[in-house]
């Protein structure tokens, strides 16, 4: 679908130079996951031509699965076939969490990934990942590339705020703690992070 939207929308090139680009994005496509980003009265035009869209190639939306993300102040309903879409004060786009204006929330993202590594982390603690299970190299690198790697995500287009290091940093800790607590060689977490670090080296 991706393909196919640029291609009924692409403009004819003439050699000269534009001086006047389309002035902001209004969607984003990945795959089957689109997102619709425009003020309440434009938002209303996308949808009726999604729905025109949808109907020339065949397929239909799903307006449930739809969300709306607005401010409070926004009390006006969208529809999609005649059904109303609900509205939800945040939606997770690609694993991102995404609030009224088009905004990542970051708070909320830095949280989910603590969440979801963490509950990645019990599950591979109950199969060896701990004190007494997996050798430390194999330990080191179902961590790095399983529980690090949802930690991560994200990461590289967040603002790393004191606050938001502190929190990762002491989750790590306490991973890294349950996986190497027996291993008296090794002083402190931040030894144990850096023996991490050096594992995941090809």
């Amino acid at each position: 679908m991706l393909e196919l939207f640029f291609h009924e929308k692409q403009y004819s090139f003439s050699g000269d130079i534009v001086s006047d680009p389309t002035p902001s994005i209004n969607c984003l496509l990945y795959a089957d996951d689109v997102v619709l980003i425009a003020n309440p009265e434009n938002l209303t035009s996308l949808l009726l031509k999604c729905e025109a869209h949808s109907y020339s190639l065949g397929y239909q939306w799903n307006p449930l699965k739809c969300v709306i993300v607005a401010p409070t102040s926004d009390v006006k309903t969208y529809q999609l076939y005649g059904t109303t879409i609900p509205k939800e004060s945040s939606f997770s786009y690609l694993g991102i969490p995404i609030k009224p204006g088009g905004l990542i929330d970051y708070p909320a993202m830095i949280q989910h990934n603590i969440n979801k590594a963490s509950l990645t982390m019990n599950q591979l603690a109950a199969i060896g990942l701990n004190s007494k299970g997996f050798p430390p190299l194999l330990a080191c690198r179902f961590y790095s590339q399983m529980v690090r790697a949802q930690l991560d995500y994200g990461l590289a287009i967040s603002p790393l705020t004191t606050k938001f290091i502190h929190q990762l940093d002491t989750f790590q800790n306490q991973c890294i703690k349950k996986v190497f607590y027996s291993l008296t060689f090794i002083t402190g977490s931040g030894n144990i992070a850096h023996f991490v670090a050096t594992c995941s080296l090809p």
